[in-house]
């Protein structure tokens, strides 16, 4: 039985159906202040830093359903280490621009993320990425790990690794209710409650607040962001693309929730030796370690950080 057919038998589809058919959105978008631009891969990107742009690189890359904004609390603190610390909004998600053709799938990922190290005019960066973003970032160092200097991946194992078993289909039956025809209308029902819905869900002991969640709203409110947030999932394959499916050749940092409402801890047993070197944490936490637990998160990078120093200077 495929996995789609096993869910749809489940019920399970119905995810965002109940939590969010009610009222379509009426919110309005407010463009985002405080935000620079910058060309890659055919795609404007909007970004937010901190730091001296002379500083090594480091790329924050965040997931769904998240934006930039979920780095703020922490991009000052990474710069005040010596770092310059971007967290671009991701291909699609307003203000960034959709790109031609609507592909999202990994391949496009990493190669936004190598496209980005050059626009920065740099040979190489340290890369962080959560949920899509981790996806991004392990995608980079496939393509070309000459370019990641260290990978941080928060949430997600790496994908050459990733088994979805029966009894591990109530985690993941998003995975095919936000393929659905009508997706974009149930997240987007009763002011993207299925956003909280998520949210819930994916971190059920984390006391998040309305402040929490307002950015990811507001970027979906902007025309073709949701669709362009979901489109990640559209594009997405159950079997890992040939290129990811072999271990990565940069120190690797692995981040997993205790209480993540997605992947299960054994998940991330079974990734070990995916990496040149690969070291996984676990924080008491859900999906969203990062924003969940700040300060442990920020000792465990700067320490790993601290543990692979630049050996070059930025070209240019």
């Amino acid at each position: 039985m495929s996995i789609p057919t096993a869910l749809s038998r489940l019920g399970l589809v119905g995810l965002l159906t109940a939590a969010c058919a009610g009222d379509p959105p009426t919110r309005v978008h407010v463009p985002e202040t405080g935000v620079s631009t910058i060309e890659a891969n055919g795609i404007r990107f909007a970004y937010f830093a901190d730091g001296d742009p002379k500083d090594p690189l480091v790329l924050l890359v965040h997931g769904f359903p998240d934006t930039a904004h979920a780095w703020d609390e922490l991009r000052p603190k990474i710069a005040a280490r010596g770092y310059y610390v971007v967290s671009p909004f991701t291909r699609g998600y307003a203000p960034t621009t959709a790109p031609e053709g609507d592909e999202f799938d990994a391949r496009a990922l990493g190669e936004d993320v190598l496209a980005l190290i050059d626009a920065f005019g740099r040979d190489d960066a340290d890369v962080v990425g959560h949920d899509w973003g981790a996806l991004a970032v392990y995608s980079a160092a496939a393509l070309d790990p000459s370019k990641i200097r260290t990978l941080t991946a928060l949430a997600i194992p790496h994908p050459g690794t990733l088994k979805i078993r029966l009894r591990d289909l109530h985690r993941t039956r998003h995975f095919v209710a936000l393929r659905k025809q009508h997706a974009d209308r149930r997240v987007a029902g009763d002011d993207y409650a299925g956003v909280v819905e998520l949210y819930r869900r994916w971190s059920p002991t984390w006391a998040f607040s309305d402040a929490d969640v307002e950015p990811v709203k507001n970027s979906f409110a902007a025309p073709g962001s949701l669709h362009a947030a979901l489109g990640y999932y559209r594009d997405l394959r159950l079997k890992a693309p040939d290129f990811l499916r072999q271990p990565t050749q940069v120190p690797v940092l692995v981040i997993a929730g205790l209480d993540d409402g997605t992947t299960p801890l054994q998940a991330y047993e079974e990734t070990s030796g995916f990496g040149a070197e690969h070291r996984t944490e676990t924080l008491q936490a859900g999906h969203f370690p990062h924003r969940e637990q700040p300060e442990a998160f920020l000792r465990l990078l700067l320490d790993f950080l601290a543990a692979h120093p630049p050996t070059r200077a930025p070209a240019g």
